[in-house]
């Protein structure tokens, strides 16, 4: 939605001005935010967490996501049904927040994660993973990956999802380094403000939010039109 809130005006109304980047996929927003090198990013909760827990000074300020996305996706005939069903399966997963809290998520409900063959894939090959048949599962959220695996597959997908079945809580949150949080306290204030109208914006216009969000970062490096 930020691309959204600077078109209309939503962060200049309240003074603040927004550099935005997009990282390369070596980069990580925790580690350049610990390090001062970004002021603000959107990363997931789980990777501000481990970085605190190393040490690291970063902060979450707002959170993007009330409830868990994340979800262990499958075709619709699948004969995965619980996450008992998953023992003997492969799943695929790319670098996100629904693969780092799988092995938590087996173990919660009584599978041990070794019985499970868990295999990385990149993004953009993920949801091919599964309409090949080289995976019998993936990992994703019910807000995209699923709904691109239903257009892969031309059909329905069952989504067993992590709030349902004991993982619950904020998921992508905007966060700071410890640093600029004292010292520019009235621009975070702002920037909260701004993004809760964009987000407010977003609901009432959702296709010009998609038009936005195009226009900044360039249709071909996002999901297709009904995905979005």
């Amino acid at each position: 939605v930020i691309p959204y809130g600077e078109k209309l005006g939503l962060y200049a109304k309240h003074g603040v001005e927004l550099d935005s980047k997009t990282l390369q996929a070596t980069q990580t927003v925790g580690a350049l935010l610990a390090s001062g090198q970004l002021d603000l990013g959107i990363t997931n909760a789980f990777s501000v967490m481990a970085l605190n827990s190393q040490g690291s000074t970063v902060k979450a300020i707002m959170g993007q996501y009330q409830s868990q996305a994340a979800s262990i996706i499958v075709p619709a005939s699948s004969d995965i049904k619980t996450v008992a069903d998953l023992k003997g399966k492969t799943i695929a997963s790319s670098a996100s927040t629904s693969a780092q809290l799988l092995p938590g998520l087996l173990q919660k409900n009584g599978v041990k994660p070794s019985s499970v063959k868990q295999v990385t894939v990149q993004t953009s090959a993920l949801v091919q993973s599964l309409s090949s048949h080289r995976a019998d599962a993936l990992t994703g959220n019910v807000y995209a990956e699923a709904i691109a695996a239903e257009q892969a597959l031309k059909g329905p997908v069952r989504t067993l999802k992590y709030s349902d079945l004991g993982l619950s809580g904020e998921t992508v949150v905007y966060a700071t380094g410890d640093k600029f949080l004292k010292e520019h306290p009235d621009a975070l204030k702002g920037f909260i403000a701004g993004t809760q109208e964009s987000l407010d914006a977003a609901k009432k216009d959702p296709a010009a939010c998609v038009d936005a969000l195009k226009a900044a970062q360039g249709a071909a490096t996002l999901p297709n039109d009904e995905t979005l």
